[in-house]
């Protein structure tokens, strides 16, 4: 099972190194994975899309941001209802699709995600992708607060 480890530095936009501890720089970005996007096999239009994938332990689905999504080609394939803390039980497209972890070595095939909008105008991190407990209950993730990192072995 590959694993990737995450050590957090407190740095601003331009990579300049703050003072700020690595515990404190992982409370306040979480645990995030760099990823990409990719079209499934097969498909003629779409392009690789890169960002950022949250490893969100409260969140029960993973979950896929649904322009991203079609952006890279991934196909609709079913609607669901899904809940969270700002919008009760409300329909999602639901995709299927796979993306690259390259600190991981390899891809994570993932049956159904959930489309939802996880790219506001404002934010400064490309998140295109939430790592919910459906996916985490086949991993092993070690939170490690105090040193500012973590560890992740995906299947």
């Amino acid at each position: 099972m590959p694993i990737t480890t995450g050590r957090f530095r407190a740095q601003d936009a331009n990579g300049n190194q703050l003072d700020d501890s690595t515990s404190a720089a992982l409370m306040r970005l979480g645990p995030v994975l760099q990823v990409v996007l990719v079209p499934p096999d097969g498909a003629t239009n779409g392009e690789p899309q890169q960002g950022a994938a949250i490893i969100d332990t409260g969140a029960t689905q993973t979950c896929v941001d649904a322009e991203t999504a079609k952006s890279a080609g991934w196909p609709m394939i079913d609607t669901a209802k899904l809940s969270s803390v700002t919008h009760p039980d409300h329909e999602v497209p639901v995709f299927a699709g796979h993306l690259s972890c390259p600190t991981l070595g390899n891809t994570i095939h993932v049956p159904r995600w959930m489309g939802v909008n996880l790219r506001p105008d404002e934010a400064d991190l490309p998140v295109v992708g939430l790592i919910g407990r459906d996916l985490l209950q086949q991993a092993i993730f070690i939170y490690n607060g105090h040193d500012g990192s973590f560890s992740l072995a995906l299947p």
